[in-house]
């Protein structure tokens, strides 16, 4: 198993920056409400719901 891990070391790393990016993302946009889409999104939710 360490061997595997050792192998992919780098479409590991890979895959962790992207999975952190989108969170990363995700919390400045909905959760913080930075730029002021929480709103308009909740708006939205509210209405398909």
């Amino acid at each position: 198993m360490t061997r595997w891990f050792a192998r992919h070391t780098t479409s590991i790393n890979r895959l962790t920056g992207a999975v952190m990016l989108v969170v990363s993302v995700y919390y400045l946009l909905i959760v913080f409400d930075v730029l002021g889409v929480a709103s308009q999104l909740e708006g939205t939710y509210i209405t398909v719901r």
